[in-house]
C-alpha cells in the first residue's frame, strides 16, 4: 500500500466499514452475533471481531496514513427508546473502537456526506445502493442486494472522506 487508507463506517448493526487505498476498494460487515435474551434473540456487536477488522485494516495500512470518517448519528424519533438506545450503543462501539486501534477519524453527518455524493436528502437507502454501484463500478457486486445498504452506504463515506483530503 502507498499513500493514505481511507476509511468509511456506517455505525448500524447492518452497516459495515468500508476501506479505500491505491483506488481498490474492501468492505466488511459489522460483524454480529445473536445472544438469547429472555423470549427473543438480540443481534448486538461482536466485539472481538470488531476490533480484528480494525487491526487488520491497521497491520496492512503499515506506515501509511490513517483517515477515517464515522457517519454521525443521533436519536430517530420514529424509531422509539429501544432501537434508539440500541443503535448509540452501537455508535459507541465504533467510536471506543476506533480510538483503541488508534485509528484517527472525524464525525461527519449523513446530511452533510449524502449531500456531497449527490444522494437526495431523506431519499430511500437503494439510493445509496445505485450510487455505489456506479461509483464503484468494479465492486458492483457488493452492494447488489437490498440488505447491502450498509455497505454501500460506508463505502459512499470512504469516497467521501478520500474527496475531502484531496481538496
Amino acid at each position: 500500500m502507498s499513500g493514505i487508507v481511507y476509511i468509511g463506517i456506517d455505525p448500524g448493526k447492518t452497516g459495515a466499514i468500508a476501506v479505500i487505498t491505491d483506488g481498490k476498494l474492501q468492505v466488511y460487515d459489522t460483524p454480529t452475533v445473536k445472544i438469547k435474551s429472555g423470549n427473543r434473540n438480540v443481534t448486538q456487536f461482536e466485539l472481538p471481531a470488531l476490533w480484528r477488522i480494525l487491526r487488520k485494516i491497521k497491520n496492512a495500512a503499515g506506515d501509511n496514513q490513517l483517515s477515517a470518517a464515522l457517519e454521525k448519528v443521533g436519536p430517530q424519533p420514529v424509531f422509539g427508546a429501544i432501537p434508539n438506545f440500541g443503535l448509540g450503543n452501537s455508535y459507541g462501539h465504533w467510536e471506543m473502537a476506533l480510538v483503541a486501534a488508534r485509528i484517527p477519524f472525524e464525525y461527519v453527518l449523513p446530511t452533510r456526506w449524502k449531500h456531497d455524493m449527490g444522494i437526495p436528502p431523506k431519499s430511500d437507502k437503494n439510493v445509496s445502493r445505485l450510487r455505489a454501484q456506479k461509483l464503484f463500478a468494479r465492486s458492483r457486486s457488493l452492494f447488489v442486494r437490498a440488505k447491502d445498504d450498509g455497505r454501500a452506504e460506508a463505502a459512499l463515506i470512504a469516497e467521501w472522506i478520500r474527496r475531502q483530503r484531496q481538496t
